[in-house]
């Protein structure tokens, strides 16, 4: 692809994110290893617009990616970004993304933007679709910018460019359109904290072993390893089951995940979210007898 083309599929992107409201973006600069470069927060429209040709160019010669997280300074809209998508995956949401691109050969994401509220739960919400259509649970929420290359050591020496495959200008869906879809279940409010389980038995002096969660989990989309974000969810139903309490099953995750495995952006948020969920499970299969 030639540079010019290159721009015009960043800017187009970057306009994607704009036609549903997004003025405002933090833009990060990271090397082949991952590691932070640079990082500009609050940039607007006009000058992430402006950068981009630069920008493009001088990561092409210094091998660095660049990451986009769009912004809603309103709050009206917000984002559901599906990562570790395939082809078949993508086609339960294709009436519904705003965006789609393509990170690497036949690997995909999808970005949604949604109608907020004060009944909307984003939380909810994200890891619902998610679940539903079978993408990582602990995306982050920032993505590489189309046009730009996907800098990453497995790659080499043939990185592969950052291509849209999809867009719909303007595109922002309901929560009531997701259900209606079958994308999005909306059970009703459960109260925080939830109550200690009445079935729960007196808690022990230690908690689940986290490898063997590791063990038996599926193989992640590469096929290279566990699916650790499943790893994490199994390991706290097992641990809110023995009767740690929803903080401490939290807490003990973010230890849990400290090593060389993947690592999440805002780890805090990210244990919340899943002991959360697992909470949720683990009452349904209590009522359901299991």
């Amino acid at each position: 692809m030639e540079a010019s083309a290159r721009k015009e599929a960043a800017l187009a992107m970057v306009d994607l994110f704009a036609s549903v409201g997004a003025d405002r973006f933090d833009v990060t600069l990271t090397d082949i290893q991952s590691n932070k470069i640079r990082f500009r927060p609050n940039q607007t429209l006009q000058e992430v617009k402006h950068k981009i040709p630069k920008a493009l160019e001088l990561a092409e010669s210094e091998q660095h990616n660049i990451i986009l997280r769009p912004r809603v300074s309103d709050k009206s809209v917000f984002f559901v970004q599906m990562d570790d998508l395939k082809s078949a995956q993508l086609l339960k949401a294709r009436q519904a993304t705003l965006l789609t691109i393509e990170t690497s050969p036949g690997n995909f994401q999808g970005w949604l933007a949604i109608a907020s509220g004060s009944n909307i739960d984003e939380k909810h919400i994200a890891s619902s679709l998610r679940r539903a259509i079978g993408a990582d649970i602990s995306a982050s929420g920032a993505t590489r910018i189309a046009g730009s290359r996907n800098y990453k050591e497995k790659y080499q020496p043939d990185y592969p460019l950052i291509a849209i495959t999809q867009s719909s200008p303007g595109r922002v869906m309901t929560a009531q359109q997701l259900k209606e879809m079958a994308l999005l279940s909306l059970p009703a409010p459960i109260p925080k904290p939830i109550p200690r389980y009445a079935w729960t038995p007196k808690k022990p002096g230690r908690f689940p072993d986290y490898g063997k969660c590791l063990q038996n989990a599926p193989a992640n989309t590469n096929g290279d390893g566990p699916d650790t974000s499943r790893a994490d969810f199994t390991w706290c139903m097992i641990a809110l089951d023995w009767g740690w309490s929803m903080e401490e099953t939290a807490a003990q995750l973010l230890q849990e995940r400290t090593d060389s495995r993947k690592r999440h952006r805002n780890m805090q948020r990210y244990a919340d979210m899943t002991v959360h969920s697992a909470a949720i499970a683990l009452e349904r299969n209590r009522a359901r007898g299991k």
